[in-house]
Formats: C-alpha cells, sequence, structure tokens
C-alpha cells in the first residue's frame, strides 16, 4: 500500500477477506511538518491502526521514520532511500564537471530547493567544476527559476527543468 490512507485501508480489507498480508511505504513530508496532527481523530487513529496491521513500513529515511514513530505509526521499519542507483547513462560527460541532481515536486516548503540553490551559489564560488540541475514541476516552480535568476548562475550553472521523462532524468 503506497500511503497510510485509502490504499492501506483497501490492503487491509484483502487481508481480511483472501488473507493477502500488505506492507506500507510511505513518502510523505507531513509527518515531519506536523501536517499529519491537522487530521482528525479517526484519520489518525485509522493511520496508527493500518500501520500495526500491515508486515512492514518501508520509509525513504531514517528521518521519516522517526516522525512517523513520534506520531504513534507502530510496525517494523526498513529504510529504502529514493535515489537513482547504477544507472548506466549512454552519454557521460568527462569534463570534470561535478553534477547534481535534484529531482523532486517544486513545493519549496516542503523540499526546501530555493534553499538548496542558495547554498549551491555559494558553494560555486568556491568550487567552480559543479553545476546543479533541478528537475521537477510544482506550485512553486516559477519562484524557484526566479531564485536561480537572482544568483546569476541560471542557465550556465544552475539548470532548471521542468517535468522530464525517466530517459531524459537517467541520461
Amino acid at each position: 500500500a503506497n500511503i497510510l490512507s485509502r490504499p492501506a485501508a483497501l490492503a487491509f480489507w484483502l487481508k481480511l477477506t483472501d488473507s493477502v498480508p500488505y506492507l506500507i511505504t510511505e513518502e510523505w513530508t507531513g509527518y515531519g511538518s506536523n501536517a499529519f496532527k491537522q487530521n482528525t481523530f479517526v484519520e489518525r487513529w485509522g493511520a496508527r491502526f493500518l500501520a500495526r496491521q500491515g508486515c512492514g513500513i518501508l520509509t525513504v529515511s531514517n528521518s521519516l521514520r522517526q516522525h512517523m514513530q513520534r506520531h504513534g505509526l507502530k510496525n517494523n521499519y526498513h529504510i529504502i532511500g529514493n535515489i537513482i542507483e547504477d544507472v548506466k547513462p549512454t552519454h557521460k560527460p568527462n569534463d570534470g564537471t561535478i553534477r547534481i541532481l535534484n529531482i523532486s515536486d517544486h513545493v519549496d516548503w516542503k523540499k526546501g530547493i530555493t534553499d538548496i540553490i542558495r547554498c549551491f551559489a555559494r558553494i560555486e564560488k568556491e568550487a567552480s567544476n559543479i553545476e546543479l540541475h533541478l528537475i521537477g514541476d510544482g506550485p512553486d516552480h516559477e519562484m524557484i527559476k526566479q531564485v536561480a535568476e537572482e544568483t546569476g548562475l541560471s542557465g550556465s550553472k544552475i539548470i532548471v527543468y521542468g517535468r522530464k521523462f525517466n530517459d531524459f532524468v537517467y541520461e
């Protein structure tokens, strides 16, 4: 069940009716920002119940696991980072440039992309062989492009793309 809500409720139903075990995967930043507390009592109780009934919970970070546990979501946790590894690009630049790639929803309060841009701009002054590539879309996409432009590095060192297909990302 990808996320603790209706998908987990359906998975629980399948467990009851067909003896199908289920595992929960979770990536929501709302546990860390305390948005989970904004849910109704019934929603919070249901999430805790469904979390306990599954075979385990997979999160993308230790931090997320800790936030979920603080909200009473108990089970065996396993961390599987959502990073791309072992991808063999067909074109591998050999110019000594270090390319930093961020793929995320462009929702700044959750992802801190403008902080990444500002930090990169400070680092780039001392390490000029780096580039920052930002792939994604969302409500803050235009603001993120604006912050990149304000650094004076947009287009040359900071490249802001919109939403892209996996083939582009792998390349």
